[in-house]
């Protein structure tokens, strides 16, 4: 029998085993006081622990009475009420009732499939109505109705540890005065269980009546059942993809029972729907955390980052670009660029185009767009967009990237090409630049003048063959320049030699090079040469 009622004790829900043990149709049933179907030697103070039970969330009390039937005869009947008050969908006070009768047999599982099946729409309520962060609670009321509804005198949940794969027990219910076993039932490896493991990891169910139907070499199971008291036990796998995500444990431990289909089929009916609840909260907890890790990317990443919709209104930007624009969030949020004024109108062309392309559903970018902050600073940035779809809705993910340290290191680097440029051109002596090969790079003036060759022919030459140089001046410059790159000396290398210039008399020059190092490898050799002041004898 299942009753269900209000916490006035009117009659909400009555099943159709209750309809036909009482004789009476749903019409008589529904709006009805429960008391007025007690009988009256039964009724000193019972309303008084129906009250105190309505006060208590999620308790229950045991009652032993006899109920009325339509003709006024006596149905005795061992039933639970519990508060399922706060409960959605149920909102009432559960009472399920078995015939306490000792001539009729009674299944240890259920009176019927009908009230069976009406306690599983009551436990599988919570899980569709709570939010996962309630879900101990869904499932220690679920193991506490289900228990006490079959007489089970344990009934738990095993979930698997990630870390090393084994299995603890982290829901348990007991009832009265059986104790219970989480603390030594933890990090249970599965594999340890010849008989118990095998068959779970098959995802079969392991039914075990008494230790007697245990086999010699289930030594480590009967162990367990030892070490617990328990006489009789049933396992289920919760599966989920194919995978043991953990298992029930259904146990009696003051009688042996002999198991038949039926109790597997609730155990593992239970088993099922805990595993949805679980599965669901791990995936709600994963979402959950790779939420937290993109938030945590998003509003530290060095570069700004953005949210439009496709109307190009701000929904969201990250610390970085609100410092790149001098605004806070809340000053931009709903508004477009060029009502929050960032856009000069040079860069409205630029901008529509973007947005253009986006709104066509295109990546845009990387492309330079000039903005201004909030302080009147005009800056470069550079820019990429994309669309996203969140929540069923397209939008555009933008990140932003300041180029002012860039375009002004540009700048410095170009102003100071050219004065190098300038010095080397004017260089009051002869100067030259050879890569590590020996070949020539640049020059000025006065190394034409010195070698009597156009620019053009001494450009790419390389160093050796220069025709104005004895080769044994060659090889001494070499030799030198090889010591310095072997050593790692950088101290410049001085030589002096004769050169003969096209066209021209010969000179005594002072030659004066050193090796130049680019992130700390050598990259280079200048030559500075200079005309000494005195003729050459023939």
């Amino acid at each position: 029998m299942l009753i269900i009622t209000d916490n006035m004790g009117r009659i909400e829900y009555a099943n159709p085993a209750t309809e036909q043990l009482l004789d009476m149709d749903s019409e008589r049933l529904l709006g009805s006081n429960i008391l007025d179907h007690v009988c009256p030697e039964d009724m000193p103070g019972l309303p008084k622990r129906l009250e105190e039970l309505s006060s208590k969330p999620e308790k229950s009390i045991l009652m032993e009475i006899c109920l009325l039937r339509r003709d006024g005869s006596k149905l005795p009947v061992k039933a639970r009420a519990h508060n399922l008050l706060g409960i959605p969908r149920v909102n009432g006070i559960m009472i399920d009732a078995s015939v306490n009768a000792d001539e009729t047999p009674r299944h240890p599982i259920a009176n019927s499939q009908g009230e069976l099946d009406g306690i599983i729409s009551l436990i599988i309520t919570p899980f569709i109505y709570h939010s996962s962060e309630k879900l101990d609670d869904c499932i220690n009321f679920t193991l506490r109705s289900i228990g006490q509804f079959s007489d089970a005198d344990r009934f738990g949940v095993f979930l698997r540890n990630e870390s090393d794969k084994t299995f603890s027990k982290t829901h348990e219910w007991c009832d009265m005065q059986i104790e219970g076993t989480m603390e030594m039932t933890q990090s249970v490896d599965l594999d340890l269980f010849k008989n118990w493991g095998r068959l779970l990891n098959q995802m079969d169910t392991v039914a075990i009546g008494s230790l007697e139907e245990l086999s010699p070499k289930d030594d480590l199971e009967r162990t367990f059942m030892e070490e617990r008291g328990i006489k009789s036990i049933i396992c289920a796998p919760m599966v989920s993809n194919e995978e043991l995500v953990g298992f029930m444990s259904y146990e009696t431990v003051s009688e042996r029972r002999s198991w038949d289909i039926r109790d597997i089929l609730m155990v593992k009916t239970v088993g099922n729907i805990i595993t949805s609840a679980v599965v669901r909260k791990r995936a709600e907890d994963d979402l959950k955390r790779s939420e937290e890790r993109f938030k945590q990317l998003f509003e530290l990443a060095p570069d700004g980052i953005y949210i439009n919709d496709m109307d190009g209104n701000f929904l969201d930007g990250n610390q970085a670009a609100q410092k790149l624009i001098g605004y806070e969030k809340d000053e931009i949020l709903g508004k477009n660029m060029l009502e929050v004024g960032l856009l000069p109108e040079d860069q409205l062309e630029k901008a529509a185009m973007g947005l253009g392309e986006s709104m066509d559903g295109n990546p845009y970018g990387p492309a330079e767009l000039d903005l201004l902050r909030k302080d009147g600073r005009r800056i470069t940035v550079e820019i990429m967009t994309h669309p996203i779809r969140i929540a069923n809705e397209t939008m555009i993910l933008g990140m932003v990237r300041d180029l002012s340290r860039r375009k002004k290191a540009e700048r410095d680097l170009r102003e100071s090409e050219a004065r190098y440029r300038m010095l080397f051109e004017h260089f009051p002596g002869a100067i030259a630049l050879i890569d590590l090969e020996g070949t020539l790079i640049e020059c000025n003036d006065g190394i034409i003048d010195i070698t009597g060759e156009k620019k053009e022919d001494l450009i790419g030459k390389n160093f050796g063959e220069l025709e104005t140089m004895r080769e044994e001046d060659l090889l001494r410059f070499g030799e030198m320049f090889m010591e310095s790159l072997a050593s790692g000396d950088r101290a410049p290398m001085k030589l002096d030699l004769d050169v003969f210039p096209k066209n021209a008399p010969p000179r005594r020059v002072n030659v004066n090079a050193c090796v130049l190092e680019k992130d700390g490898e050598p990259h280079s050799i200048i030559v500075v040469v200079k005309e000494k002041k005195r003729k050459i004898g023939l």
